[in-house]
């Protein structure tokens, strides 16, 4: 089943979308994702029911758009956070859950330009709060401050990840 929702002048189209609020910014749908912020800065996506798509990208070329899943869920193939982004990230709040099959969480793609308060990141708070990754884990980081990012491999270094009460076992995952 599809459905659409007009949100302003922008139409989303994705399967089983409930309770999807959009308080700043605009949601566009292209090839089965569901992309926050396009070439658009401080946007931000609030889910509290069910979002069903086969993506989510937080952050394609902008600065500082959020997705949070409080309380809700949503279930994709693909995550990708912060793609040619600064300060993008995911929230999982008071028993938020993603499932998806491929994560990607993405460093500084800028060269030369140091902005450590525009980290991207993924943030895991409270009870029954979840991420499940079922398949692939790509982490893309620069190797210094102000470096180009590279591929690294998760299995050989810690991510930088904040983690709060409720969730303490989770950084065991990422060892």
């Amino acid at each position: 089943m599809r459905s659409s929702l007009l949100i302003g002048s922008a139409v989303f189209a994705a399967c089983a979308v409930q309770a999807l609020e959009v308080p700043v910014g605009t949601i566009s749908h292209s090839e089965g994702n569901v992309v926050i912020s396009p070439y658009s800065n401080n946007n931000q996506l609030l889910v509290q029911g069910t979002l069903e798509a086969g993506g989510l990208i937080v952050g394609d070329n902008c600065y500082d758009s959020v997705a949070v899943v409080d309380g809700g869920a949503v279930a994709v193939n693909r995550v990708y956070v912060g793609s040619s982004s600064r300060g993008c990230g995911l929230v999982l709040n008071n028993g938020g859950v993603l499932t998806a099959t491929d994560f990607n969480l993405y460093g500084d793609v800028t060269e030369g330009i140091v902005y450590s308060s525009l980290l991207n990141l993924v943030t895991v708070t409270g009870a029954g709060s979840l991420l499940d990754i079922a398949g692939r884990l790509t982490i893309w980081s620069p190797d210094a401050p102000g470096d180009r990012g590279s591929l690294k491999n998760p299995g050989k270094f810690r991510p930088i990840c904040r983690f709060r009460p409720a969730a303490k076992s989770v950084p065991d995952l990422f060892r």
